[in-house]
């Protein structure tokens, strides 16, 4: 007799910097440095967003319960040390000058170095074999100096990238191998990209208090889980349909959200307590997104020891990424590095990011 399992969760979720439109809304950082691949293996509150019918494989009452917050610092490490470590003001012998109010020659040539955001995560959350629910809150804002600008003029580049909303899914297993899921999302966005100088400040300074202007949309995604398990090995696959129908955002205020077809291949070698998790994925296979193949591929790896220590390392967007975390009962703490793009169109590009994660939690 087939076993059923019914599982609802809502979620409240906004995420800031800008995204690969191929990629989920959200992927929790430990994930990200595992390539971002979540279709076969998710964590946390990430499964309602990757894949939810990795709802369907919870076994314990309680799943996870707690707080987690993240500091994210992105930029060029050496660019930024670069720059500190620069004597900025000369007597006009760099390529680059301006002439202050008495005269002198300032060249500012070495602020091209400054390449830096910042940005913060919280989530407060519970999730069970039955359901969950939480509340998720993700804010930052990049930097980037300009020595050009867009008419010759220097000035300061400022990105700011922020979608948000709500979730409810639900899972079920009609084969004890076979999982579905799906997530209704109810999302608000804005997107900025903001040119600021000497001549537009007042200008640029309004039309940045208008950020708080967002726009509103609905998408729903599907999922499906085949999970064949063995003694020491388990093999996966992952199906995902992302936005049945396109998001569009009201007024414009944030690029539709396309509708992307996943695809994900998982393989686990795991004894009691260890575990280790290969996983491949390809998102978009389509291509609505616009996004090359290389930044639509996922590779990672998760290391998992004892249930307590976590290592992660994978290619996410055609860069390097890595992951650790570490489990002391009601404390968790987490390091994440990878790559992520900055803007939309022509005025994107990318640049390293950072997270720093403190959880407390069951």
């Amino acid at each position: 007799m087939p076993k059923y399992l019914w599982i609802f969760s809502i979620v409240i979720a906004t995420e800031a910097w800008s995204r690969n439109l191929a990629d989920p809304v959200y992927i929790e950082p430990f994930d990200r440095g595992a390539g971002g691949t979540v279709l076969t293996r998710a964590s946390r509150e990430g499964i309602l967003f990757g894949n939810p019918a990795l709802l369907g494989l919870g076994k314990s009452w309680l799943r996870w319960g707690g707080l987690q917050t993240t500091i994210k610092p992105s930029g060029d490490i050496d660019k930024i040390q670069s720059a500190l470590n620069s004597d900025v003001a000369s007597s006009g012998t760099g390529t680059t000058n301006l002439q202050d109010e008495g005269g002198t020659q300032v060249d500012i040539s070495q602020l091209e170095a400054l390449d830096l955001g910042i940005g913060t995560e919280l989530t407060i959350s519970i999730l069970n074999q039955n359901g969950g629910g939480g509340i998720f809150v993700d804010g930052g804002a990049y930097l980037r100096y300009d020595s050009f600008g867009d008419t010759g003029i220097p000035g300061a580049r400022i990105a700011v990238d922020a979608i948000g909303g709500a979730a409810l899914s639900g899972a079920f297993s009609p084969l004890r191998w076979l999982h579905l899921g799906a997530t209704q999302k109810f999302l608000y966005g804005v997107e900025k990209n903001l040119f600021i100088t000497p001549f537009n400040a007042e200008d640029a300074i309004a039309e940045a208090q208008d950020v708080s202007s967002y726009g509103q949309g609905t998408g729903t995604d599907v999922g499906a889980l085949i999970y064949l398990k063995d003694f020491t090995v388990d093999y996966s696959l992952g199906l995902t349909v992302k936005n049945l129908t396109p998001v569009k955002f009201t007024d414009n205020r944030y690029p539709t959200l396309p509708q992307t077809k996943n695809i994900g291949l998982g393989v686990t070698l795991h004894t009691e307590g260890n575990a280790i998790h290969f996983s491949g994925e390809l998102h978009d296979v389509d291509g609505n997104s616009g996004e090359s193949l290389a930044r639509r591929l996922h590779l990672g790896v998760r290391f998992l020891l004892w249930q307590t220590l976590g290592v992660s390392a994978g290619v996410y967007h055609n860069k390097p990424s890595y992951g650790l975390k570490l489990d002391l009962l009601l404390i968790k703490i987490g390091l994440s590095s990878y790559y992520r793009v900055v803007g939309f169109g022509s005025n994107s590009f990318e640049r390293p990011e950072y997270t720093i994660t403190f959880s407390v939690g069951i």
